[in-house]
């Protein structure tokens, strides 16, 4: 199965961004109905069931170094051949990443299937630093989310959060919005729903609270399924409450996470990267157990020299049959 999502105009994307009739941002967000479609492809793998199963979230910048980030989870012992790979973050049809489809890009290099959905809406070309060192037009304009597996995926949807008002209103113009994408593969003769998301930033109490509201949206869409891989960045550090809320509804967090450690990444004066103190991406998992021998792990995301993200990867391991 490959489905993809249908494009919006150039000349659409500037109308939406100069908004010349006053619209509200509601109205603007359900002219363009387009971005709550599923971008699959089925086509890429059908791999065996395996008994353990690796897991990585990871926030990778755009994906604008997909490539070498490929060579990264090939290559890099505690991310290798992730079976399960979610990821934030990532472009279609931006300048600033060469137009590229990076999660598309990516699952090939990686021989993954794919579910890709759209986070926002981009009106402009990126943030200030983005908008001086990229030209060129965007061809698509889209920003999202995306589940890669060897397994196949289907029931591919997204659950989006409200409130877009805080990014149109913003130098980085956009619409869409907070979200998260999920799917459903088969394991054991058990169906596993998986999850990535990206909660919105900001650590003033408004936003404290916006993703609190998030997370208990997500966890309503997720009643009744009994095993669940979720993983992205939640924006948060673990002493927040919503991770309360995750363990009432039956997630491990501290099992599944290396908490102790930052996973916002920088290079210091002399070119090694080292990790700041702010641990805000998970993976958290319901109807599974952590896989004997296994520690979750904070992996700084550099290669060939380079900082792929300002996001280390993070990983897990758990038993795919979700017994001990």
């Amino acid at each position: 199965m490959e489905r993809m999502l249908s494009k919006i105009s150039a000349a659409r994307r500037e109308e939406l961004s100069r908004n010349p009739s006053g619209l509200s941002v509601g109205r603007l967000q359900s002219l363009i109905p387009e971005i709550d479609q599923v971008d699959v492809d089925n086509s890429i793998a059908d791999g065996p069931e395996p008994a353990r199963l690796r897991l990585v979230a990871w926030n990778m910048l755009r994906g604008r170094h997909w490539r070498l980030g490929a060579e990264f989870l090939r290559q890099n012992a505690l991310a290798q051949d992730p079976d399960i790979l979610l990821v934030s973050e990532m472009d279609w049809g931006m300048a600033r990443s060469d137009n590229e489809h990076t999660v598309r890009e990516l699952a090939h290099a990686l021989e993954m299937n794919y579910a890709y959905g759209v986070e926002f809406l981009e009106l402009g070309h990126g943030d200030a630093e983005e908008r001086s060192l990229y030209g060129g037009e965007n061809e698509w304009g889209f920003h999202g989310n995306a589940i890669l597996a060897r397994r196949p995926l289907s029931g591919a949807r997204i659950v989006r959060f409200p409130g877009i008002e805080k990014w149109y209103a913003s130098d980085q113009k956009r619409l869409g919005g907070r979200m998260a994408v999920l799917a459903e593969i088969s394991l054991g003769g058990r169906e596993v729903t998986l999850v990535a998301t990206h909660l919105e930033n900001g650590i003033d109490e408004r936003n404290c609270q916006k993703r609190r509201l998030e997370m208990r949206q997500l966890l309503t869409a997720l009643e009744g399924r009994d095993a669940v891989l979720l993983g992205g960045d939640l924006n948060t550090i673990p002493q927040d409450p919503l991770f309360d809320r995750m363990r009432d509804a039956g997630f491990l967090v501290a099992e599944t996470n290396e908490l102790e450690r930052g996973t916002c990444q920088g290079l210091d004066a002399t070119g090694e990267v080292f990790l700041k103190p702010y641990h805000i991406d998970y993976l958290c998992v319901r109807g599974f157990a952590v896989a004997p021998g296994a520690a979750p792990a904070v992996v700084p995301a550099v290669w060939d020299g380079k900082l792929l993200s300002d996001h280390a990867a993070v990983t897990a391991e758990v038993l795919a049959s979700g017994r001990p």
